[in-house]
């Protein structure tokens, strides 16, 4: 089992970008920079959380949860006392794409590994900090 927090606000995939050069006819695709950098976030985490060692190679389990920081509009209307559901965008499952990217050939060798995922997002209580709290474990062979 392998765990992790990522600390600051969760991060959603965005879709790539694409731009032409000036005099070629070559298109080139590219993430945006917040990805870049939220990737190379979770990618660190990951690495210190696998202290060296290796990929997991079987089918994977993941268990995300996503904790949303409040709006800055809700600070002046209320600010939650207790945790809540947080319904609103960027999906879950932006969000989670970003993650199993980032920890893409550092916890398994492919994120097509795996097989089961949990994710939720929640918005955080008055004082929490926004973080994402991650959790893989290989799953065992299945029973016919």
């Amino acid at each position: 089992m392998i765990s992790f927090t990522v600390s600051g606000a969760p991060v959603p995939q965005q879709r790539p970008r694409a731009s032409v050069r000036k005099g070629s006819t070559k298109v080139r695709m590219y993430d945006p920079k917040k990805c870049v950098y939220a990737k190379s976030r979770v990618a660190l985490m990951a690495k210190i959380a696998m202290r060296g060692g290796k990929p997991m190679t079987g089918p994977v389990s993941a268990t995300i949860v996503f904790y949303m920081p409040c709006p800055k509009s809700a600070h002046r209307k209320r600010t939650p006392a207790k945790r809540e559901w947080h319904t609103s965008v960027p999906d879950v499952d932006n969000l989670s794409k970003l993650i199993l990217d980032g920890c893409n050939k550092i916890v398994f060798a492919d994120d097509g590994q795996v097989a089961k995922l949990r994710a939720k997002k929640i918005r955080c209580a008055q004082g929490e900090s926004a973080r994402t709290e991650v959790t893989f474990t290989e799953l065992p062979e299945l029973e016919e």
